[in-house]
């Protein structure tokens, strides 16, 4: 970092402290540096990239409070610690203890994921599998899988021993027509 650097970083601290959130058009105009120049500082800084809103927002690593799952929202704007979209969804199903449904991850994630599923049809980042109408998505781990599928047999086995009340039986058939749009 040479020696204009850092009143520039204090001031783009300053702003993003105040302002918490920034897209490079509103960094563009704050600071009068050219694109390509604060593309190279929001990477050297390890700055955080919006997963919804098209990528378009940014935060500096010490203003996200993330929850357990490694999300942080702020107004309209979802952050995760894991990156973008995908991998935030391989993220939340690696640490699922029994792999997760198109709507479980849309739920945790605060959007939809249907267009992101979609990616891995072909990608062996997740395995997934159908199961009564739906595609559940399990870790690529050999190890972590067997696990998932375990407590997922466990889960259902409990689940047949019950009844359904009418807002599963509403979820269950949500779920369905979700994952038909994902095939």
């Amino acid at each position: 970092m040479n020696r204009t650097d850092k009143p520039i970083k204090q001031n783009i601290v300053a702003f993003f402290q105040k302002r918490k959130v920034l897209t490079i058009a509103e960094l563009k105009e704050f600071s009068q540096l050219s694109q390509r120049t604060i593309e190279r500082r929001l990477k050297q800084w390890k700055t955080y990239r919006s997963y919804n809103h098209n990528g378009c927002y940014y935060v500096l690593p010490e203003i996200p409070e993330f929850n357990s799952e490694g999300i942080w929202k702020y107004k309209e704007m979802r952050f995760s610690k894991h990156g973008g979209l995908r991998s935030s969804m391989i993220a939340l199903v690696e640490q699922s203890s029994s792999g997760l449904s198109a709507k479980d991850l849309s739920q945790s994630l605060r959007c939809s994921v249907l267009d992101a599923l979609s990616y891995f049809k072909e990608n062996s980042e997740l395995l997934r599998e159908r199961e009564a109408g739906r595609y559940i998505y399990f870790s690529s781990n050999p190890v972590v899988y067997a696990v998932q599928k375990q407590r997922r047999r466990e889960w259902r086995q409990s689940q047949a021993k019950g009844n359904y009340s009418g807002t599963q039986l509403i979820d269950i058939t949500c779920d369905f027509f979700e994952d038909l749009v994902t095939t």
